[in-house]
């Protein structure tokens, strides 16, 4: 099984790793200060990690050979042998959220118990994958079970009418969302992102 990480990918985490270089240095900072301000870096890694891996776990209860896992700007994805049946695939993209799940309620407890902040991190940013990897939208764990799920009963063609149109009022509701929230208090830019490497995906599966 191999790893792929993409240009684009690459060139992100070398621009971050020599922007906070840069600051670090300007500002008279040390390199363990350094690796303390990257740390919630880190905890996101582990986290999509953590995600990836119950994909990875699933399919191989589910009889999927894994290929390999494929890095990109728009987040990290297991490549699979062969074509899945309805039930794989929704065996599959449900083992990522639950995968998410599990890491949030060992993170919080851990935190709880006095072991850091940075458990508490863990827990919110795997909360929050498994959440948002639930949305009903193309190419989300979400939208994945609830294509397969609907191709099952109504066939292929509805199944994919369906999906559109709950992936259009995702990034509709997303983007008001984060419209109201920057002009009422200047926050949730995150959320402006997420659409938009949402949109990018979708764009790429669909073409």
């Amino acid at each position: 099984m191999g790893v792929r990480v993409s240009r684009s990918a690459w060139i992100f985490w070398i621009a971050l790793l020599m922007t906070g270089a840069w600051t670090a240095w300007r500002s008279g900072k040390t390199a363990w200060e350094l690796a303390m301000e990257m740390r919630p870096w880190c905890v996101i890694l582990a986290s999509a990690g953590m995600h990836e891996l119950g994909h990875g776990v699933a399919a191989w209860g589910a009889g999927v050979r894994v290929k390999g896992l494929r890095v990109d700007l728009l987040g990290a994805r297991i490549c699979l042998e062969g074509l899945l049946s309805y039930g794989q695939e929704i065996l599959v993209a449900a083992g990522g959220p639950v995968a998410s799940f599990l890491c949030a309620a060992i993170g919080y407890p851990m935190w709880a118990s006095g072991c850091g902040e940075g458990w508490r991190l863990f827990g919110d940013v795997s909360l929050a994958f498994g959440i948002l990897n639930l949305f009903p939208a193309w190419s989300l764990d979400g939208g994945r079970i609830l294509r397969s799920a609907v191709a099952l009963l109504a066939g292929d063609r509805t199944a994919a009418v369906l999906l559109r149109c709950t992936t259009a009022l995702c990034l509709a509701l997303l983007w008001l969302w984060a419209t109201y929230a920057l002009l009422r208090a200047n926050s949730m830019l995150s959320v402006f992102a997420f659409s938009l490497c949402l949109l990018g995906r979708v764009m790429r599966e669909e073409s």
